[in-house]
């Protein structure tokens, strides 16, 4: 059997029509999915005259992207009226048309036979519609004398985990997720990022993409000096360990450090408390990137971790004193704010605790951006069951008390 690949859709089809073939197309001919990506032709042929030598099957392959995949496959000698082909498990595939075109004995070709067609179900809306499921998105200075594109919190220079791959910043009509400030035009106060989504063909076909404005920011060399120092304090029950701001009027939890005009959009470590069973060594850094409140200016700030190893009976201070002590309720007021997943990786169940005062809303998406389930998670446990999942990588978003976007990665395996 030889294979052949078409490059334009015309050339599927157009198979010059023979009025004096020997032999005559097949009447009947079916397409059908046997599993996943495999399928069978098959094809009747009444005419018990027929002189026909061998089989040429066409198959045209048409992708939810708009992309066609043109095939062609030589059957000789010609045994039997059916043809098992496979498709790629990671197309998302609109329709197959496949034809069945006879040549006899003679070497003259017989015409085409009526093709048939297997339509799919499977091409989901863009994601990305305005104004809905636009993702959250951002600049990091982390990497010198770059802008490094971030989804919904997630550098797409350390990992592209979202459903959409970056196509272009600020109109330089290049693939990538950084962008070089040297070029970053005098006075620019904002630029251009296209997105297009992964599933349709991402920047090669640009069939689902959304075009935001997102604010550049002063990288750290240019930002204002931070207003506060950042430290650990140790829980009055010897049990937490929580960040801490030293600002000018006195010590403060971290959790209010949107009262200073700053917020953390990303650090290293589950949450802004840990507990004494999970500290680590004093040499163990901890890393925070903290942005002002308009976005504008991004800075990282690299800290020992806690060294909270012994605890006094007034309060827990650290070793060098001066710091305050937390309450248990302290402690987890801090942890209100958080939604954690697990198992991670999974195979059937993966619990939610929901970690907020209230239910919040959430959506799990897969590696193509396919959403697979809405739903609200309660206060305290939720249970989903992800058996019916295929292995692979998925997304679960919600929305917190603030309604900035946040993403959680799993796996199935």
């Amino acid at each position: 059997m030889k294979k052949y690949c078409f490059l334009l859709l015309c050339c599927f089809f157009l198979i010059p029509k023979s009025s004096q073939a020997s032999c005559t197309p097949p009447e009947i001919v079916t397409l059908v999915q046997e599993s996943g990506n495999q399928f069978l032709l098959n094809w009747i042929d009444f005419n018990g005259e027929n002189t026909q030598e061998s089989a040429t099957i066409l198959i045209n392959i048409q992708l939810c992207s708009g992309i066609s995949i043109q095939e062609a496959y030589e059957i000789f000698p010609l045994v039997h009226s059916y043809f098992d082909f496979t498709t790629d498990p990671d197309w998302v595939i609109a329709s197959i048309t496949a034809v069945v075109v006879y040549t006899c004995e003679d070497g003259s070709t017989a015409n085409p036979s009526i093709p048939a067609i297997l339509e799919f179900d499977d091409c989901a809306p863009c994601v990305g519609i305005p104004d809905v499921n636009i993702p959250e998105i951002g600049f990091s200075c982390d990497r010198a004398g770059l802008l490094c594109v971030v989804i919904d919190g997630v550098n797409q220079a350390d990992e592209a985990s979202s459903i959409y791959q970056v196509c272009d910043i600020g109109g330089n009509d290049t693939a990538g997720a950084c962008y070089n400030l040297s070029t970053l035009p005098d006075g620019a106060s904002s630029l251009q990022v296209t997105l297009c989504e992964w599933r349709t063909g991402g920047c090669e076909n640009q069939a689902c993409c959304v075009v935001v404005d997102v604010a550049v920011p002063v990288c750290e060399d240019n930002c204002p000096e931070l207003p506060f120092t950042i430290d650990w304090c140790c829980s009055f029950d010897g049990t937490h360990a929580c960040l801490c701001l030293h600002t000018e009027d006195g010590t403060i939890p971290i959790w209010d450090i949107n009262d200073t005009g700053y917020w953390v959009s990303d650090m290293n470590i589950p949450g802004n408390c840990i507990t004494n069973l999970d500290l680590p060594p004093v040499f163990t850094p901890v890393t925070l990137v903290i942005n002002n409140r308009d976005n504008t200016c991004s800075q990282t700030v690299t800290i020992p971790g806690p060294d909270c190893w012994t605890i006094d009976d007034d309060g827990g201070n650290f070793q060098d004193g001066g710091v305050i002590g937390l309450n248990a309720h302290d402690a987890h007021s801090s942890n209100e704010n958080t939604i954690e997943l697990f198992p991670n990786p999974a195979t059937e169940i993966i619990t939610l605790e929901n970690s907020f005062n209230e239910a919040i809303n959430y959506e799990i998406i897969d590696a193509q951006g396919k959403y697979l389930k809405r739903g609200n998670m309660k206060v305290g446990d939720t249970q989903l069951s992800i058996q019916d999942y295929e292995p692979g990588v998925y997304f679960l978003k919600y929305k917190n008390t603030q309604h900035e976007t946040r993403t959680l990665r799993f796996v199935k395996i």
